[in-house]
């Protein structure tokens, strides 16, 4: 997961879950890298390369495992505005005004997915559209359980019509997939 760094402009506010029934990913992180404003078309530009080898990867494991993976972005109050963005500002964070409803983190994470033939879901519409007041940490910014409940209940939501398409896939391929 990637963290903004104190005092510069947000680049890696979405934090990218990567989810694997098997296999592990190496890299150099970049899997939560995205470039915000006023941050070089050359990290974009890297970025992107950067998480699509990764994720390129990270298929190449679990194809090689009889497994799928995916990527899920996980909004951060930088994106949010309001309360939920004043709690990084108060700790630190350089968090601009125009970040806000700003959708080029996923955009970025979604590009690479793409590259590496992953489906990516962005909660990022689920969390805009709801009242996120007691979604973040008051002191760092991370989910509190409301948050991570929010979150499970938006990511359900899109995650069961892709894991049966991914069984789908994974049956035809002659795997065995037993239901848990």
């Amino acid at each position: 997961m990637g963290a903004a760094g104190r005092g510069t402009p947000v680049g890696a506010a979405t934090a990218t879950f990567v989810a694997a029934l098997a296999g592990r990913v190496t890299g150099d992180g970049a899997a939560g890298t995205a470039a915000g404003p006023g941050v070089s078309a050359d990290v974009t530009g890297g970025g992107v390369m950067g998480m699509a080898d990764m994720f390129r990867e990270l298929k190449r494991t679990a194809d090689d495992n009889h497994s799928a993976a995916l990527v899920v972005s996980m909004p951060c109050a930088a994106y949010l505005g309001g309360h939920a963005a004043e709690i990084l500002r108060r700790v630190g964070f350089n968090i601009p005004d125009a970040l806000n409803g700003n959708r080029s983190s996923d955009e970025i994470v979604g590009r690479a997915a793409a590259m590496g033939d992953l489906p990516f879901i962005s909660l990022l519409d689920d969390f805009q559209d709801a009242n996120v007041d007691g979604f973040f940490l008051p002191f760092d910014g991370h989910y509190t359980s409301d948050g991570a409940r929010f979150f499970a209940g938006a990511l359900k939501s899109r995650l069961y019509p892709i894991l049966a398409q991914m069984r789908k896939t994974l049956h035809v391929s002659g795997v065995k997939i037993e239901n848990r």
